[in-house]
């Protein structure tokens, strides 16, 4: 399987380094295309 790191706008790696991520959530957009709700929820201008 392939795999893509894209941090939410929410994260810093400056406050916490990615080997110490110790969950991660699922998010339901309801949207039909998983790259759009991967935008939608890592896009900067949707906060």
């Amino acid at each position: 399987m392939k795999t893509k790191i894209k941090y939410s706008p929410n994260f810093d790696p400056k406050k916490r380094k990615s080997n110490n991520i110790k969950f991660i959530i699922f998010h339901y957009t309801g949207m039909k295309k998983e790259i759009d709700a991967i935008n939608k929820l890592t896009n900067e201008s949707q906060k």
